[in-house]
Formats: structure tokens, sequence, C-alpha cells
């Protein structure tokens, strides 16, 4: 996994050797192994190791040739590829870590080979002859990488604690990115939490060249790139070949493998997949209940204990141990900490008890990778939705008829559902509001999010909201291939808690559904292949449907993970009161949060009022941010 950080002074003068120690100090927890630094007067780059694979024994970062310096942080996934496109031996091959093979790469390509990079990483390299720094990260955002500029000073760092440590920089929140955390804006652009402290966009180097920065976009999501193939079964074996590479890959380890396993299509698919390639090695997978005396009520259409159905498929595995897992302790007693690691507030905090028990318990097991499906709802288990709406968007009628037909049939949707779905993205806003408002579900933020009023207008919210793509109206769509594209850009911001995740446990997440090339594969094929003839994720239950029990693949509920999260909250309601009270007493928190509104729906939890999933949403994500607020206001009194 490891970190970064690193120093560079435009006017020439020497890096102090404190601000380096200090940097080292703060970002040690994220490398623990060793710690190394390379220095050239008034360039400085540290490298922080934590050994999660088993070339990592080879690694002796920074990495130097010529006037070249390399520090490098992350995994290379298509290692074969690239040893072969290198032309280097095998045996060599075999005692080379991942940051060697990038460094003969950049020395054979240049800052095209970035594009060649499949994997999760962000990466430094000096250019002593051209004094030039170049930072850069991958597509998937798997590894963070921050940045800071002033007065000739330019500093980087894998987290911002990093930065901060240098004392220089004020630990202040950006209110814009605090705005669209409140609200679930995805995280676009070179601004990151703070004031004062950028970051490298995923997909994107970094050039620092006589004083100046600039941005370049290698790789990004193409919704117009086209895969047509000769048969349905030529898009099921490259679909299954593209998916077991991608599985096979992750299963580099120095300890033990687990998989988070769930109910659902892609946790399932992933672990039966691991086990397979594992052969007699063993797979520990782990799956969260409710509370044993759990009996609250859930959302229609959902499932609160997924723990019968996971069992079935890890029971056709002789390698697999299964182990269930529950949340413990309070519903705040981690968030402080996660923050701290994370350096950012917690979005899921109704998953953050047992996904914490989760991980502590896969920890004390020695498991060392931690293999989950975040990302397989983009391409693994899609479900095919925006075929009807794109037959009608293509003009394709007969078509319509059929698939209509087909759906009312197999999948059993009512007309008015079938209907609905089709014409819904085609709705001018007018018409979306009145059928909100006939719903009962009038489009308001205050009906899902946090944010206080008057703060939302003072940021605009709906415009920055139109400006980042994103539909505030949580319409349907006609064309999937976009809609996936913005959502797996929004998604590529899972470094700062994977980070933190590896700090606190020693535990590497790793995702195959977010696998660069099997994800291109799957935006690039045609909608026809994930949805036919009325049965949804059509391609995924051809290539898989003998690797998983026949109760997952009828299954017509979704697993409610945190099913027990407002007993949860009625528990912890003393201590959620105390935080939203510490908030009022703070100018930001007060002015950006709906505090009164958080007391309210507390107040209706304790008193078993009804409630909706956007009460949840609203609830634990204020507390998040409110959390936050008080992290960094203290940090700052105890810089003082």
């Amino acid at each position: 996994m490891s970190a970064l950080a690193g120093i560079v002074r435009l006017e020439g003068a020497v890096v102090d050797p404190a601000d380096m120690s200090r940097m080292i100090q703060a970002l040690t927890l994220y490398g623990k192994d060793a710690q190394h630094l390379w220095q050239q007067q008034n360039v400085a780059m540290a490298h922080l190791l934590f050994r999660t694979t088993p070339e990592d024994d080879y690694d002796q970062q920074p990495l130097l040739s010529q006037a070249i310096t390399l520090t490098f942080a992350g995994r290379i996934d298509n290692r074969e590829e690239l040893i072969k496109a290198l032309a280097i031996p095998v045996q060599e091959a075999k005692q080379m870590a991942d940051s060697a093979i990038v460094l003969a790469a950049f020395t054979q390509w240049g800052v095209a080979s970035f594009a060649r990079l499949v994997g999760e990483f962000a990466l430094a390299i000096w250019d002593a002859n051209a004094k030039r720094l170049l930072l850069c990260r991958d597509l998937s955002g798997g590894r963070p990488l921050y940045w800071h500029l002033q007065n000739n000073f330019f500093a980087y760092a894998s987290m911002p604690k990093g930065l901060f440590a240098l004392g220089r920089i004020p630990i202040q929140i950006n209110e814009e990115r605090l705005a669209d955390f409140l609200v679930n804006l995805p995280l676009t652009g070179a601004q990151s939490l703070y004031q004062h402290i950028q970051r490298v966009e995923p997909g994107h180097y970094l050039v620092l060249e006589q004083g100046q920065v600039r941005d370049v976009c290698f790789h990004r999501y193409d919704p117009e790139r086209r895969i047509e193939l000769p048969s349905d079964d030529d898009y099921v074996e490259a679909f299954k070949e593209k998916f077991e590479e991608a599985v096979r890959c992750r299963l580099r380890s120095r300890g033990g493998i687990g998989s988070q396993l769930s109910s659902g299509f892609d946790s399932s698919t992933v672990t039966a997949m691991a086990a397979k390639l594992l052969g007699e090695q063993q797979l520990t997978a782990f799956t969260a209940r409710p509370s044993a005396d759990f009996s609250e009520e859930i959302p229609k259409g959902a499932h609160a204990d997924e723990f019968p159905l996971a069992a079935l498929l890890a029971a056709r595995h002789a390698n697999i141990s299964h182990v269930a897992v529950r949340a413990k302790g309070g519903l705040l007693d981690e968030l402080n900490s996660i923050i701290h690691y994370s350096d950012r507030p917690f979005k899921n905090l109704a998953n953050l008890g047992w996904w914490q028990a989760l991980l502590d318990d896969a920890s004390a097991r020695g498991i060392r990778v931690m293999l989950t499906g975040q990302q397989g709802n983009m391409g693994l288990s899609w479900d095919g939705s925006a075929l009807l709406p794109n037959l009608l968007a293509r003009g394709e009628v007969h078509g319509w008829v059929q698939e209509a037909i087909a759906t009312r049939q197999v999948a059993g949707w009512s007309w008015k559902r079938i209907v609905y779905n089709s014409i819904e993205p085609f709705l001018p806003d007018a018409m979306w509001q009145i059928i909100d408002q006939w719903r009962g579900q009038p489009n308001s933020l205050a009906r899902y999010s946090a944010i206080h009023p008057q703060f939302a207008q003072q940021m605009a919210i709906r415009q920055r909201a139109q400006l980042a793509g994103h539909d505030l109206n949580f319409r349907g769509f006609s064309d999937s291939r976009a809609v996936r594209c913005n959502v797996l850009h929004s998604m590529a911001e899972v470094g700062d808690n994977r980070m933190a995740t590896l700090a606190k446990t020693g535990i590497e997440l790793r995702d195959p559904t977010a696998d660069l090339r099997f994800l291109e594969f799957c935006l690039a094929i045609p909608e026809a292949q994930f949805m036919r003839k009325g049965q949804n994720r059509f391609l995924l239950k051809r290539a898989y449907g003998q690797m998983l029990p026949q109760a997952i693949l009828e299954c017509k509920t979704k697993g409610f993970q945190g099913a027990d999260w407002k007993a949860q909250v009625i528990a912890s309601q003393a201590e959620i009161r105390t935080v939203l009270a510490r908030c009022v007493a703070s100018p930001l928190a007060s002015r950006t949060i709906d505090l009164e509104g958080l007391n309210r729906l507390i107040e209706a939890y304790v008193t078993n009022q009804k409630s909706s999933s956007f009460n949840r949403t609203k609830l634990l994500q204020g507390i998040s941010a409110g959390q936050f607020i008080l992290h960094v206001e203290n940090q700052n009194r105890q810089l003082l």
C-alpha cells in the first residue's frame, strides 16, 4: 500500500530535514514496515512502505535511474503484461517489486506509461535533468495524493495530515466540498475537503515545472467506446475471461485472504471465483448479520439477514470458511477514529459498526487482503435497466414492444411500471416535480440532506449539481453508458478510506469489480447483453449462473446492510445529542448543518415514529459531517 511525501523548494533553497521528518512521522501509520528518504538540495522525496504483496519484500524505494527518482504507492495488476512488453527476463521479474516495473515502464515510455499501468497506485517522479516533478494517480482513485503550493514551496503527501504536519498550512475546511458531502454530490475537480490543499484527480497527472503547475488527464471512462462481437457466446466468453483475470491478479498476498460476502450477486460471484482460483488455499468469507434480537421493520423489497443466502454460496466450496459478524459498540464508537485515519467524514455511518467488526475479526485471523464487490453494479451485475428507454430513444418501437411484453411476462412488471420506466428519463423538470408532489415525495434537499437551507442557497447547490452532471431529481436514464461513466468517476475517491483501513487493521481492500479492463469492457458492450426478454443481469446469469446458488439467482429482495442501525441510534442517543449540542456551539457546524432537523429526527426515532430511508441518510450523514467539523476544530485548538 505505502505512502508518499515530498517537498520541492522552487527558489532553490535546501529542503529543511525537519520538515520531512514531521511529514514522515505523521504518515508512518500508513507505512509501518519501512521509511526511506532521498534528498538532493531543493528536492526531497520520502517513501513509507506497508508490505501487502510477496514482491514488496524486494521494494527498496525511492528508486533511482540516472536522472530519475521514483516513489510509488500501490499495486500493479498487469505485471505479466508489462514484464513481457518490457522484455524483462522472467527470473529477474520474480524479484522485482511493482515499483521497479513502473520505473522500467517510465524509462521506456515516459508519461505514456501511465495509461499502460493497470492497478491502484499513486506515484511521484523527479526528473533532475528537466527539473520537473510528476505526480500521478490511476483512474480508480484507490490511492490518494494531495499537494500544496505557496510562496515557492511545493509539498505533496498521500494524506492531508502529512501536509498539515509541516505547520505552515491552516487546517481549514473547504465549505464548498463540505456542502457537496452533505448533498451527496460527486467529488470532482482538484479541490479537496480542505482549503489550501489540492488533490491529484484520479486518471490525472500533475506537472510541476519552472514554478508552474499543469494538470493532464491521461485516462477517463469513454461512453462513446463500442465493442461489437459476433455472437452472444463471444460476449459471455470475453466477460468471463476478463473477470477471472480481475480476481486472479488481486490474490497476491503476504497473509490470509478474505472476502466480504453478502447475499448479492457481486460479492457472491467474487467470492466464488476467488475460491475456485485459490484451489486448496483457504478463503475466509465474512457476512454481517443484524443483532440477534433484531425485530425492526425494514424497507419493502429488502431482507435484513444476509447470512442464510451467503451460507448457501459458502457451502459449495470446501476451501471457504464462513464467518458471521455483528456490529459491536455504539453508533459513534468508531466514528472519531475513522475520521482521524481518513482525514474526512465517513459517508455510510449505518454500516460502520458491522464493517469495523468485520475488519477487526479478519485482522485477528491474519487476513491481509479483503476482496469486495463495491463497483459491481456498474459492470458485473449491471441490470440493463436502461434498455426500455434506450430503445425508445433510438426510435426502435417494435423492439420496445417486444421487450416490454417480455418484461411483463418474465419479470412481472406492471404496465404502469414499464411505461414509467420507459418515459421517465424524458420528462421535463416541471413534470417531474408534479409527479414527486403527487407521490408525496417533494423534490427537496431537506428530504434527504442535513445541509442547512441557507447554506445550500449560499453554495448554489442546484447549479453545482448541474455543473457536475448530477441529477438531484434522481430520475431514470436512457444512456446507461454515460451515466455509469459519471457514476464511476464520482466513485473514484475511495483511497482515503482504504488508507484508513490499512492503518487501523493492516488489511488491504481490493475490488475485482473495479478492474479497469473489466469495467471498460462492460461499459462498451450493448445494453441488450445485460437485459434480454425480460431477464435482467442477463450477461452475469449466462456467465456464472451455474456458479451461484439458485436461491441467490431467484431472490427478489435486496440485502439491507446495517439493518439494525435504528437500534444503534436509539442506544447511542445520549452521545448523539452531545455531538449535536457541541455542533450548536460551533460557528461552522451551526451555519452549515440543519441541527434542528437532526434533533427532530432523533426524537422521532426514540419515540418510534415512522421514518424513511431518506431520513436515515439525512441523520447519519449530518452526524458524520458534524463530528468531522468538531474533529478539525479540536485539531486547531491543539495547535494554539
